[in-house]
């Protein structure tokens, strides 16, 4: 006689939320980068232990790319939105405005977390740099490929200029806007405005 398989799960049952523990991973990656947070910081900011962070998540390398997908899908949802304009104006402007909302936020670590991840990151963590370079290229690629359709569809005038990107920076050098944000900056002034 065959005895029923049970479909309960097995072991102890979580006893954290993985929705919170993740989003406390995420703010300690975005504000230390991705080689710049010890599993023993992320346990103590997740309230978990190793076990439970290795049983939920994977290792290290897989819950930055769990954080990573939850920043883009939640905090970057503004590109998505920008890019589902019906004109290229309110394209960009949904695009700026969610972009300075984002690195103006008091509650958000300052920068990019595809930056700030990238930082001094050495050989080890190759594949997450690639990964940050990828999802940032993405990004562009999205951005240029809506306004593109802008000036197909007559959005734009045709007589604008098409230049050509500028050359790459390296993935661990961020541009001087996204350096500003990474040191703190918040978005006002320090030069005294003339009268």
């Amino acid at each position: 006689m065959s005895r029923p398989i049970s479909t309960k799960p097995t072991g102890r049952p979580r006893e954290f939320d993985a929705d919170e523990a993740l989003e406390r991973a995420l703010e300690l990656f975005w504000r230390q980068g991705y080689e710049g947070t010890s599993l023993g910081e992320l346990t103590a900011a997740m309230g978990i232990n190793r076990p439970s962070l290795y049983a939920a998540f994977g290792n290290k390398e897989s819950l930055f790319r769990k954080a990573l997908d939850r920043y883009v899908g939640a905090g970057m949802a503004f590109l998505r939105d920008a890019l589902e304009e019906p004109t290229a104006r309110r394209a960009i402007e949904t695009l700026l405005r969610g972009y300075v909302a984002l690195v103006t936020d008091p509650r958000t670590p300052a920068g990019c977390l595809t930056v700030n991840g990238a930082l001094a990151c050495g050989p080890d963590t190759d594949s997450i740099r690639a990964e940050l370079t990828a999802r940032r290229l993405a990004g562009e690629a999205a951005i240029r490929a809506r306004l593109q359709r802008a000036r197909k569809d007559g959005d734009l005038p045709p007589d604008t200029q098409r230049r050509r990107p500028p050359p790459r920076r390296q993935p661990s050098r961020p541009s001087p806007l996204h350096q500003h944000h990474r040191s703190g900056h918040r978005g006002t002034s320090s030069r005294r405005r003339k009268p």
